[in-house]
């Protein structure tokens, strides 16, 4: 190490004296013991050579702790790469540690930025000292009080993460847990919206994510009304709690809850909307009642375009599926496949929207003949849509492929098209609401 030491002081050389005018510590000999230990220590972290840099970045920090504030981002790199290099020396980690957090501490005294060097701290702090998530919530609940819609993506699961260990621990209760979820949520939506970086709306989306599947696992249905019942008591006329305590309820799936409806029809009451009229018909709809949902399903698909242009797509296709599978429910299978291609003109790939349309033909194509081959012939086409619909969604697999064995087992027989001079592999056109050209197979 001395050789290479020597042989990078040469290379500064004389240019310490003219080059570095600001002065640290009390002389000019101070002043140029820091520049030197803070040129050594960037070299060697330009070469990853990190124990070597580290010696050098410790003199630096003593002797000029305000010089950079990259001093203490690179310092945090630092410390993390000794406490990975050091875990099975379980004492030295813990020191090691404790100066991560420190070099934390010491950003804030030097360069401020407290909320947001806070929410890098209280990261860290679950990632290496998830026993105390007290203490981590705390650096959380001060970061977010300074940088509210600004807060990190990950510090914002982080958090949820904290609440729920100490909830564990018997230091939160589940009420505190299940109303921090929206707080955080809010975050996430306002820069999924916002966010003039793609990199960043997606760091975002994926902390939604993360922060929605801790709330299912953290909320029963019947926690969510115990907490928000008085919630809503206490705020019928202001659309947009009513409008949060729904969301919150379709996260859980709590659909099929009194309270559900009741948050639901009030709220299409005072400020009628696309998402209001979808919520009531999701309690119907839980309620197996599909033919007084279909009116709200069809009123909030028709009504989406109120909603942003971010927003609306997705709510088109989630409340067109929605209608479609009414249908079937309904046995209105020509509606069925009407509702399934509307979705289909917003995501060509929609696998759901092609099962549901093979769903149709095979449940009610048979009306579609005038003779014993024909009537079977809707089977051909369903099975030609449920292929389509697992080649868009390898993931419907396991409820397609039944719906194919039982299609092809309903496949007319050579002797019931004999007759009419339908050959096996030949075109077949099928009539009145289907009107698909198909292949000719038989069983």
């Amino acid at each position: 190490m001395k050789g290479r030491i020597a042989a990078l002081v040469m290379v500064m050389g004389l240019s310490i004296g003219s080059a570095f005018a600001q002065t640290w510590g009390n002389s000019p000999e101070d002043s140029i013991n820091c520049r030197k230990n803070l040129s050594l220590y960037q070299e060697f972290y330009k070469q990853k050579a990190y124990d070597d840099a580290l010696v050098f970045w410790r003199k630096s920090v003593a002797l000029c702790p305000k010089s950079t504030e990259s001093l203490y981002t690179r310092g945090v790199n630092l410390y993390e790469y000794q406490i990975k290099k050091n875990k099975a020396n379980v004492e030295l980690r813990e020191r090691l540690i404790d100066t991560l957090f420190m070099v934390y501490d010491w950003r804030i005294e030097h360069f401020g930025k407290k909320g947001y060097v806070l929410g890098r701290k209280g990261s860290d702090m679950m990632q290496y000292r998830k026993d105390d998530p007290k203490a981590a919530y705390e650096a959380f609940e001060e970061s977010f009080k300074a940088l509210g819609n600004e807060m990190e993506a990950g510090s914002i699961v982080y958090m949820y993460m904290a609440r729920y260990e100490m909830f564990k621990k018997g230091e939160s209760t589940k009420a505190e847990l299940i109303q921090l979820y929206p707080r955080l949520k809010a975050v996430a939506d306002f820069n999924i919206k916002n966010s003039n970086s793609e990199k960043e709306k997606e760091k975002y989306k994926t902390s939604a994510d993360n922060l929605l599947q801790f709330f299912k696992e953290v909320a029963e249905c019947s926690d969510l009304v115990e907490a928000y019942q008085p919630i809503f008591d206490s705020n019928k006329d202001k659309p947009e709690v009513l409008s949060e305590i729904l969301s919150l309820l379709d996260a859980k799936e709590c659909s099929d809850q009194d309270f559900y409806i009741q948050v639901a029809k009030r709220l299409q009451e005072i400020s009628p909307s696309p998402r209001s009229a979808y919520s009531i018909a999701n309690w119907y709809a839980a309620k197996g009642n599909c033919g007084s949902a279909l009116e709200f399903y069809v009123e909030a698909f028709e009504t989406a375009d109120k909603l942003s242009e971010d927003e609306k797509a997705p709510f088109k296709i989630n409340a067109g599926i929605a209608c479609a599978k009414c249908y079937l429910v309904t046995n209105q299978y020509s509606r069925a496949k009407i509702f399934a291609n509307k979705v289909l003109s917003i995501d060509a790939d929609n696998g759901t929207a092609y099962m549901i349309i093979g769903d149709a033909y095979m449940y009610g194509g048979t009306e579609c003949g005038d003779n014993p081959c024909a009537k079977k012939a809707s089977y051909w086409a369903a099975v030609d849509k449920y292929y389509i619909a697992k080649g868009k969604d390898p993931s419907l697999d396991d409820k397609i492929n039944p719906k194919i064995a039982r299609a092809k087992g309903l496949f007319p027989t050579k002797e019931d098209c004999f007759f009419y001079g339908i050959t096996e592999g030949s075109s077949f056109s099928i009539e009145c609401w289907i009107g698909e050209t198909t292949k000719v197979r038989f069983n």
